[in-house]
C-alpha cells in the first residue's frame, strides 16, 4: 500500500512538473512571438520612413529643376509670342510645354503631395479625389464625417494617405464604375477610412492568393495596431474598411482628437463630390 502511494506521489510529481515545464515553454513561446511582432513592426514603420523620405527627395528635386527649367522656357515662349505674335508656330510648342508642365506638377504631387504635410490627411484625400476624377473621368464622392480633425504623427498619416490611395488606384484599375466613395467617420473608440465602389464586386477566396494587393495593406497597418476589412461577393460592389484605435492615431497626448482643431477653419474638407 505504501508503495502504490509513493509511485501515485511520484507520478503526480512527474506530472506537475510536466505541466510547469510546458506552461514556462508556453510563455517563452508566446513572448518570442511577441517580440517578434514588435521587430516586424518597427521595421514596417522604418520602411514606411524610409520610403517617404525618398518619395518626398524625389518631388523635391523634380519641382526644383524639371519644373523650374519647364516654367522658364514656358515663360520665356510667351514673350516671344507678345512681341513676335506671328510666329504661329511657337503655339503648339507653348501647348506642349503647359501639358507637360501640368503633367509634371501631378506627377510631383503623387509621388509626395506637399498638401500632406501642410495641411494633413483629409485635406490630402480631398486633393488625391479631385485630382483622380479629373485624370481618369471618374466620379469618387469624398466625405470627412469626423467630429473634430485627427492629429495622427506623421508616419500614421503618411501610412493611412499611403493606403487609402492605393485602395481607389485599385478602384480605377480594376473596377468597371466610374462611382466611389471615401469615407472617414469614428466608430465608437475606432477611426474608420471606407472606400466603396459600385463595380462588379469579386470572390475573395479566389484573389487572396494571386497579388490582387488588397490582402498586402493588411501588413503596412501593423504598426499602428491596425486592420482591413473587405466585404464583396460577384455583382455586389466591394467595401474596404481601414480600421485603427483612435488611441493609436492622436499626437495630442491622451486626447483621441485634438480639441483645439475647427473643421470651421477647413470647410471645404466636410463633403467632396463630383
Amino acid at each position: 500500500m505504501e508503495h502504490q502511494e509513493q509511485i501515485i506521489n511520484r507520478d503526480n510529481i512527474i506530472r506537475e512538473r510536466t505541466e510547469r515545464l510546458i506552461s514556462i515553454q508556453e510563455r517563452l513561446i508566446e513572448e518570442e512571438r511577441a517580440s517578434i511582432g514588435k521587430k516586424l513592426q518597427a521595421i514596417s514603420m522604418e520602411l514606411v520612413t524610409t520610403e517617404e523620405r525618398e518619395r518626398r527627395a524625389i518631388a523635391t528635386d523634380l519641382h526644383d529643376s524639371v519644373t523650374q527649367l519647364l516654367a522658364l522656357s514656358l515663360s520665356r515662349i510667351k514673350s516671344v509670342q507678345r512681341r513676335k505674335p506671328e510666329m504661329g508656330e511657337l503655339h503648339d510648342i507653348r501647348t506642349h510645354l503647359e501639358q507637360a508642365l501640368t503633367d509634371l506638377r501631378s506627377l510631383t504631387f503623387q509621388i509626395s503631395p506637399p498638401v500632406l504635410y501642410d495641411f494633413g490627411l483629409e485635406a490630402a484625400l480631398e486633393w488625391l479625389v479631385t485630382d483622380i476624377n479629373i485624370r481618369h473621368d471618374m466620379c469618387l464622392v469624398f466625405s470627412n464625417l469626423l467630429s473634430r480633425p485627427l492629429a495622427p504623427d506623421q508616419q500614421a498619416k503618411v501610412t493611412l494617405y499611403r493606403v487609402v490611395r492605393e485602395l481607389v488606384i485599385n478602384v480605377v484599375k480594376h473596377v468597371r464604375t466610374r462611382e466611389g466613395q471615401i469615407i472617414l467617420r469614428e466608430d465608437g473608440d475606432l477611426f474608420v477610412a471606407e472606400v466603396a465602389d459600385e463595380g462588379k464586386g469579386f470572390d475573395i477566396a479566389q484573389v487572396s492568393g494571386n497579388g490582387f494587393g488588397l490582402f498586402s495593406l493588411k501588413d503596412r497597418l501593423l504598426y499602428l495596431g491596425g486592420d482591413l476589412t473587405i466585404d464583396t461577393q460577384p455583382g455586389e460592389g466591394t467595401v474596404v474598411q481601414i480600421i485603427i484605435p483612435l488611441s493609436n492615431l492622436s499626437s495630442c497626448g491622451d486626447v483621441k482628437l485634438c480639441p483645439e482643431v475647427s473643421l470651421q477653419q477647413h470647410p471645404q474638407l466636410k463633403v467632396s463630390s463630383c
